[in-house]
C-alpha cells in the first residue's frame, strides 16, 4: 500500500545495493502523480490522470480501466489480491486482479492523497473532502461503517498504529488519532497546516511534519510530545523510517533525523523540491525519491547512501515527479512521473536485458530534415547508437536529423550496442511526402497604420489610409510555386506569377472607414494551395 505497509514507513525488504542506474524500461501513460503498489505476483498497480492502471514487471500493461476522474491516490492490496483505490469524483473502488470491478463506494467527498489504508480486520480507511472533512472507514463489503470530521481538509492517507488506532493530519493545524470504533482518542495543535501521511515506528511513537517547518514526534497513548526537530520547511511528503529507525523527510532538503530528534546528517537538493514523493528506503539502508524542480528544469529520481551523500540522480519528468517511488521483490525501483501536458511515464529502474526504441512512426517532408529520436534501457551503459534509415544513409547519433531526398514509405533501423558488446535493435515506420505550400503575409502588419504606404506604429487594429502596397511571402519544396493569387473581398485583384508576391492596393474606399477581407492563395506547381487571410480597416 502506500508507503508499503499499514505504519507507512516506506521500509522495503528488498535489497538494491546491485542495482544499477539505468532504466530498465519505461511506458508511456497519462500523469502519474500516485505511489505504485505492488502485487504478490509482482504486477504493478497505480493511478493517473484518467485511468487505473495495472502493469506487469516486463513493463507490458495487464489492464487498464478509465476512471471518472483523477487518481492521486496510492492502490492497497488486501491479502486475498483485491486492489482499493479512491478518485477526486469522490468514490472508493474495489477491484479484482484482473481489473473488474468488485464494487464501488460513494464517500461524500473527494479522495485526493487519501490512500486507503486496510486494517487486520479487513477494514478500509480513506479520507476524504466531505464538506466537514473526514476520515472514512468502509467494510471489505463497500459500506460505509463510520465518518469522523476534522475542522479542514485532509490532505494525508490514514496511518494504522500498533494498537489499530488511525492517524489523520488536517489543515486546521492538527494530529488526529482515532479509535477504530470512530471516536476520537487525541488531538495534537502544531503551529500550521498539517499535510501528508504520519508514519509510525516499531515502538509506535507517531512522526509528522508540519508546515509550521518542525517534525514531531508523539506519544501513540496519548499524544503527547516527544520531541519536535526543526527541518525549516513545510513537508507535504510522508516520513520514512530506515532499519535502524532513522527518520528520512524533506523539501528543499532531506534530513535525516535519529530516533531521539537530533540531527543525523542534510543534504541540500540543488533547487529540487520534495513535493508529495514521499522517500522509499532499501533494505540496505538507500533512499530513493522524486522531485520537482524551482525553475521549472525537470523533475528527478533522486537515489541517496546511508550517509547522505547522491548515490545517482536523473531527470525523468519535463516538470515534477511527484510519485513515490516503489521496489519490488527483484530490487527493481519503479516510480511515475509527467511527461507533457497529457502525458506521463511509469519507470522501472534496474539491471534488465538491452532493449531499444527508436520511437515513430514518423512523417516528413522531401528535402526538410526530419529529426529522430532513440532511447536504450537495460544492458550496461554506456550505450553506442546506429541508425540506418532505409534510404541508403545512416548515422551513429542517439537523435539525428535526416533529410530524405525522394518520397515514399521507408523503414528506419535502431541498432544500440551496450558496454558489453550485447546489441538490441528495432525498426519504425518512415512515411515521407512533398511539403504542402506555405504563404504569409508580411505587409500590411499588425498594429500598424499605413498613410499613404508609410508605416506609423499602432495599437489597435491594421489601418489603411490611402494606396497600399500588399506584400507576401510563398514558398514549397521542391518545386516552387507556380503563381499567387490576392483577393479583395472575395474578388480576386491581381495574380502574380513571380517574386516578389505583391499588389498595389489604389482602389479608393468609401469616405468613410469599412472593413476589408484581404485573401492571399499561393498555388505550388503541383497545384496544391495555401491560404491567409487578414481582416483591416481602410479610408481613401
Amino acid at each position: 500500500m502506500y508507503c508499503h505497509d499499514t505504519r507507512h514507513t516506506s521500509l522495503s525488504p528488498y535489497n538494491t545495493s546491485n542495482q544499477p542506474e539505468t532504466i530498465k524500461w519505461r511506458v508511456i501513460m497519462d500523469w502519474t502523480d500516485g505511489g505504485i503498489a505492488i502485487g504478490a505476483d509482482g504486477t504493478l498497480y497505480f493511478g493517473s490522470d484518467a485511468h487505473m492502471n495495472a502493469v506487469y514487471p516486463n513493463g507490458t500493461i495487464k489492464w487498464q480501466w478509465l476512471s471518472r476522474d483523477f487518481i492521486d491516490a496510492t492502490p492497497a492490496i488486501a491479502n486475498n489480491g483485491t486492489i482499493y483505490v479512491g478518485d477526486t469524483d469522490e468514490y472508493l473502488y474495489a477491484f479484482n486482479p484482473d481489473g473488474t470491478v468488485q464494487w464501488s463506494c460513494h464517500c461524500g467527498g473527494i479522495i485526493g492523497q487519501g490512500s486507503p489504508a486496510i486494517a487486520p480486520d479487513g477494514t478500509i480507511y480513506t479520507a476524504t473532502d466531505d464538506g466537514g472533512y473526514c476520515l472514512v472507514a468502509v467494510t471489505p463489503h463497500g459500506h460505509i461503517q463510520w465518518k469522523y470530521k476534522t475542522g479542514a481538509s485532509v490532505d494525508s492517507a490514514p496511518v494504522i498504529g500498533l494498537d489499530g488506532v488511525i492517524i489523520i493530519g488536517s489543515e486546521d493545524r492538527s494530529i488526529y488519532a482515532v479509535n477504530p470504533n470512530g471516536t476520537l482518542r487525541w488531538r495534537y495543535q502544531t503551529g500550521d497546516r498539517v499535510m501528508g501521511s504520519a508514519s509510525i515506528a516499531s515502538d509506535g511513537t507517531v512522526y509528522k511534519a508540519s508546515w509550521d517547518g518542525y517534525l514531531y514526534a508523539l506519544n501513540p497513548a496519548n499524544g503527547s510530545l516527544i520531541w519536535k526537530c526543526r527541518i525549516g520547511s513545510g513537508s507535504k511528503a510522508n516520513p520514512a523510517i530506515g532499519a535502524d529507525g532513522t527518520i528520512y523527510i524533506g523539501e528543499g532538503t532531506l534530513f535525516a533525523i535519529y530516533p531521539n530528534g537530533t540531527l543525523r546528517w542534510s543534504l541540500t537538493l540543488d533547487d529540487n523540491n520534495i513535493e508529495w514523493s514521499s522517500p522509499a528506503v532499501s533494505a540496505d539502508g538507500i533512499i530513493y525519491f522524486g522531485t520537482e524542480h524551482a525553475h521549472n528544469q525537470g523533475g528527478e529520481i533522486f537515489a541517496v547512501n546511508p550517509n547522505g551523500t547522491i548515490r545517482w540522480r536523473q531527470t525523468i519528468a519535463k516538470e515534477w515527479v511527484d510519485s513515490s517511488p516503489a521496489i519490488g521483490a527483484d530490487g527493481t525501483v519503479y516510480i511515475g512521473s509527467d511527461y507533457d501536458p497529457n502525458n506521463g511515464y511509469l519507470y522501472a529502474f534496474g539491471q534488465g536485458p538491452l532493449n531499444c526504441d527508436p520511437y515513430g512512426p514518423y512523417e516528413g517532408h522531401c528535402d526538410i530534415p526530419l529529426q529522430f529520436n532513440g532511447d536504450a534501457f537495460g544492458g550496461t551503459p554506456p550505450y553506442t547508437f546506429h541508425w540506418d534509415f532505409g534510404d541508403g544513409n545512416t548515422a551513429d547519433q542517439q537523435n539525428p536529423a535526416h533529410n530524405y531526398t525522394t518520397i515514399g514509405n521507408f523503414t528506419a533501423t535502431l541498432t544500440v550496442t551496450d558496454n558489453q558488446g550485447n546489441q538490441s535493435n528495432a525498426t519504425t515506420n518512415v512515411t515521407i511526402t512533398y511539403q504542402k505550400p506555405w504563404v504569409n503575409i508580411i505587409k500590411p502588419e499588425n498594429h500598424i497604420i499605413y498613410f499613404f504606404n508609410k508605416p506609423i506604429p499602432f495599437l489597435g487594429r491594421t489601418f489603411i489610409i490611402g494606396p497600399v502596397t500588399v506584400s507576401a511571402k510563398a514558398g514549397q519544396i521542391p518545386f516552387g510555386i507556380n503563381h499567387v493569387d490576392f483577393y479583395l473581398d472575395g474578388h480576386r485583384a491581381a495574380r502574380v506569377k513571380q517574386e516578389p508576391y505583391s499588389w498595389n492596393w489604389i482602389r479608393p474606399s468609401l469616405i468613410f472607414p469599412r472593413l476589408h477581407t484581404i485573401e492571399v492563395i499561393a498555388y505550388d506547381n503541383l497545384g496544391n494551395q495555401a491560404t491567409i487571410t487578414i481582416y483591416l480597416n481602410k479610408l481613401l
